[in-house]
């Protein structure tokens, strides 16, 4: 699967991956492969994608294809516009929605992490946006990169260290992650001097 981080610090918000890739017991690092960068630029907003890599293809394709469908601004702007692509996922690019029998709507697929001014969201396979304050990560190295980021949220200097932390760890102790980090920054809504 692989990992994301984010979070905000001293007026600076930051997302961060790993750079592995795997096709089922075949692991593919960043030396090897080409396209590792689970990071997207778009609009003002930088989205991580990880899970299955036809989605991620599939998101990136439509994202650069249909960008007037995209819309990262606020929680409620994000789950709209979840709505509105999943149809697309589902029918124009073949993505299965059905998981299992007992899945309480169908699956876009999608496991993300989106960055902007406006702070941290992460988008789950039935849409769900939450909004997080001070960090977050998701992934196979997510509880390693919570771990890490909660040990040096403190005492850390910005986002960037927080979130580096954070994917490194999940690198040097799970499977399913390798480095190098690649990290993404921008500027926090907030005052440059608050803490979050």
């Amino acid at each position: 699967m692989s990992v994301l981080a984010a979070a905000i610090k001293n007026g600076e918000i930051a997302i961060a991956c790993d750079t592995q890739c795997s096709f089922g017991s075949l692991i593919v690092d960043s030396r090897n492969l080409h396209n590792h960068n689970k990071l997207y630029v778009i609009k003002e907003s930088v989205i991580g994608v990880i899970g299955w890599s036809a989605v991620a293809g599939a998101m990136e394709h439509l994202m650069a294809s249909k960008s007037e469908l995209i819309d990262f601004t606020s929680r409620q702007a994000i789950y709209s516009t979840f709505l509105k692509i999943h149809p697309i996922l589902r029918d124009e690019y073949f993505i299965e929605a059905d998981e299992d029998d007992e899945q309480p709507a169908e699956s876009s697929q999608v496991s993300a992490l989106i960055i902007n001014r406006n702070g941290i969201f992460e988008v789950g396979r039935f849409r769900e946006v939450n909004q997080f304050n001070k960090y977050w990560a998701t992934g196979a190295g997510r509880k390693l990169a919570l771990g890490a980021m909660y040990a040096t949220y403190n005492a850390a200097t910005s986002a960037s260290d927080v979130v580096k932390a954070g994917v490194l760890a999940a690198a040097e102790f799970d499977e399913s992650c390798s480095g190098p980090a690649i990290i993404e920054t921008l500027k926090h809504r907030h005052s440059a001097g608050s803490a979050s």
